[in-house]
């Protein structure tokens, strides 16, 4: 049975810095039911360690996969085999998604009977 479940995926290259903005953004989403892929592509800064305490800090809700260098299309592909949910979102690291993105495009989806957004 569909939960409707988001699996955000967000592929990082050395963007440690970048992910003090985008993961709160996330986790403040006005909906709850998603779960936050951070895919760190074989960075060479903190980007591990900064993931790795996202994933710590919220257990159940951010995920964190530690990929060699392979690229975004390759870091989206780890976070697709990993992904739990109904719909997929393509977030990047240097992205501030607004509160409520998901909330409305899965909205988008149902009202249009599409499938995506």
């Amino acid at each position: 049975m569909p939960t409707d479940k988001i699996s955000i995926i967000v592929p990082v290259y050395n963007g440690a810095e970048d992910l003090k903005r985008s993961v709160p953004a996330l986790l403040a989403q006005t909906y709850d039911n998603i779960e936050i892929i951070l895919i760190n592509d074989g960075s060479t800064d903190n980007t591990a360690a900064v993931c790795a305490g996202y994933e710590r800090d919220n257990p159940g809700k951010v995920i964190f996969i530690d990929a060699p260098h392979g690229g975004v299309s390759c870091a989206r592909n780890h976070g697709l085999d990993r992904a739990d949910g109904e719909w997929i979102y393509f977030c990047d690291a240097d992205d501030r998604p607004e509160p409520e993105i998901c909330e409305y495009l899965l909205q988008l989806v149902k009202k249009h009977n599409a499938l995506m957004s």
